[in-house]
């Protein structure tokens, strides 16, 4: 139940960015801040 709470807030991070990549996609310090995001997320689905 855990692990699949966390690849669903996984995939609702996902598409949040999906939709901020289309409105702000040449600004080089939110796509720092997107790879950050998505490294937590792969650091959460391996421990859980």
């Amino acid at each position: 139940m855990q692990s699949k709470h966390i690849r669903l807030v996984c995939h609702y991070f996902h598409f949040m960015f999906v939709v901020l990549l289309t409105k702000a996609r040449t600004s080089i310090k939110w796509q720092v801040e997107v790879n950050e995001i998505f490294q937590w997320c792969n650091f959460m689905r391996f421990t859980y």
